[in-house]
């Protein structure tokens, strides 16, 4: 019976629930509970991966405490028994029964062929047993003498029973348990035959079963308690896992919804800045000031193309239709312009109602910028003509773009925001207001870096070229009309990051088969790293492998640490 746990009371207003989850389990290591967990998250098959692992691990141990214990025990009988002659025939019998018992054995370093037949494991295990158990027997029957009241006493008895439960891969507890007890009835009828009842002593029998049966009990209590641990560290690691790539989603997610806002090279420092502040609050420290630091907040970029977009009929739009239309008509334009606006590595800076208004050539110098914005102003010309056809209203776009330098920076200390200035901004967004709906109104400069055979070019309205600002500057402007509408069927480039709150709730069919597929392969990784016993004679990989831990006696160099883990709570003996 588990202790019983509080269970927490939520405060709803007037009427207070409980909080039925019971987590008891879950710092409990239950060997039921933990099997049935390792079926439900689909776990089993790697467990059993990793325990072929280890059973082929324990083996090895196995085969050099064989040997030794084979050569000690015919070194011990050699020096001192008595009578020579009839030992050699054991030696023998100990030194064929160990050369078959490991060529038996060393089947299951055949990796391939084991996984795909779990059943040799058994049937080597079995083997192994009953060479051991014919070995220790047919000595004892040879130098058997009914004659006389000397038995020749067995010699691998505990041995067996021990290797039975620790060191043969063996798959299942049941399997190790049957095997033990046949090894433990064996030895008791042949005590029992090779006695008379003259010779046994009173309660020899039952103390000799007994015997046999704690041995047993001790086995199956290293096999279970085996079996939990590696399951909870299979658990560990699955959550290990999946947290780690719920954590990195997460922060793909941060990154794409700071960059969709701010230039990488203003937001990494921000970020970074962010993450000091964060750890001093959890170390104690309280920031002396409130606002952030920005290394770089203002910034030159001096070849770049600026993009303004306004909405034609926008005002009148907003007198004729309810606001749900109207909000849900500019999310559908403005995130056909914001896709539109990635497939053509222009940064968007942002929108004011009807104004549109972005950069290219500012994240990362582009010598395409200006061909990109003149794209993108038509790919937008062209989506307004099918979000015009969707909802049946009259829209349009009139688009100006003009190339030169500009100003980047960063406003505000509570709520930041990326702007521009500058006077190449300026004039972009009087080409903007003096062109001509359905048509993208560019500067001389801009036409100069595109390629013209392209487009269909226009001289510039009269008012434009009356404007004061185009005097003052002498700027002159051109209408340009596209020869190719399809521009807007180009899809994102896959590198392109396009983030979107609506996926925020739910992953499309293919993400969600991109990021189980993923876990899947984190998973393995991270299985195939978990720990199995080899042999190592390098002094330098020994310490490059467990640099903090001790060869001798397995514990902590750092007495700090070793303490801290021998203060940690046995949660298999619940103390």
């Amino acid at each position: 019976m588990y202790p019983k746990r509080k269970r927490a009371v939520i405060n709803a207003g007037p009427c207070k629930r409980q909080c039925h989850l019971n987590y008891v389990k879950e710092r409990m290591w239950d060997p039921f509970y933990l099997k049935k967990k390792i079926k439900e998250v689909g776990l089993s098959k790697d467990l059993k991966l990793y325990q072929i692992r280890l059973w082929r691990s324990y083996l090895s141990i196995f085969f050099v405490l064989h040997i030794l214990v084979t050569i000690g025990h015919c070194l011990l009988i050699l020096v001192f028994a008595e009578i020579k002659d009839l030992i050699y025939f054991d030696v023998v019998v100990y030194f064929g029964c160990g050369v078959f018992l490991l060529a038996v054995l060393s089947v299951n370093f055949c990796e391939q062929f084991v996984e795909r037949h779990n059943w040799v494991m058994l049937l080597s295990s079995s083997l192994a047993a009953i060479i051991l158990l014919s070995a220790d027997k047919l000595t004892a029957a040879i130098h058997y003498d009914p004659s006389t009241e000397m038995v020749v006493a067995s010699f691998y008895d505990v041995y067996i029973v021990f290797v039975i439960y620790m060191y043969l891969p063996v798959p299942s507890v049941w399997s190790s348990i049957a095997l033990g007890t046949v090894a433990a009835v064996v030895y008791i009828i042949y005590y029992v035959m090779c006695m008379s009842p003259e010779q046994l002593p009173d309660g020899s029998v039952v103390a000799d079963a007994s015997h046999y049966l704690c041995l047993n009990l001790v086995g199956i209590f290293y096999r279970i308690t085996t079996n939990m641990i590696v399951r909870s560290s299979f658990l560990d690691r699955y959550q290990y896992v999946k947290e780690e790539l719920r954590l990195r989603n997460a922060r793909w997610h941060e990154k794409s919804l700071v960059d969709s806002i701010l230039p990488p090279q203003i937001s990494i420092s921000l970020q970074s800045e962010i993450q000091k502040r964060i750890t001093m609050v959890n170390q104690g420290t309280r920031p002396s000031i409130i606002t952030l630091r920005r290394s770089m907040a203002v910034q030159v970029h001096p070849d770049v193309s600026i993009l303004y977009a306004d909405v034609v009929n926008y005002t009148h739009l907003t007198t004729t239709v309810d606001v749900v239309t109207l909000i849900n008509l500019l999310h559908d334009l403005y995130g056909r312009f914001d896709k539109a606006a990635v497939t053509f590595r222009v940064q968007r800076i942002k929108f004011l109602g009807d104004c549109y208004y972005c950069v290219a050539g500012m994240a990362e110098a582009d010598p395409d910028h200006a061909k990109n914005c003149v794209d993108l102003g038509f790919a937008m010309i062209s989506h307004i003509q099918e979000v015009r056809e969707i909802y049946g209203v009259d829209i349009n776009m009139r688009i100006g773009v003009n190339s030169g330098s500009i100003f980047a920076g960063v406003l505000g200390e509570a709520k930041l925001q990326l702007d521009i200035w500058g006077t190449d901004v300026t004039i972009a967004n009087v080409l903007e207001s003096t062109g001509l709906p359905g048509c993208v109104h560019v500067s001389s400069r801009t036409l100069s870096y595109i390629d013209e055979d392209e487009f269909a070019i226009e001289p510039a309205p009269s008012w434009a070229a009356e404007h004061p600002l185009f005097i003052k500057h002498d700027v002159q402007s051109y209408i340009l009309r596209s020869n190719n509408m399809s521009l807007h069927d180009t899809q994102p480039e896959p590198s392109a990051s396009i983030y979107s709150f609506s996926r925020l709730g739910s992953q499309s069919s293919d993400k969600d088969e991109a990021l189980q597929t993923l876990f899947k392969q984190e998973l393995y990784k991270e299985f195939q790293k978990m720990p199995v016993f080899r042999w190592r004679f390098d002094q330098n990989e020994l310490d490059s492998s467990s640099p903090n831990i001790s060869f001798l006696c397995l514990k902590y160099r750092d007495k700090d640490m070793e303490n801290l883990f021998i203060t940690q709570r046995d949660y298999i003996f619940n103390c």
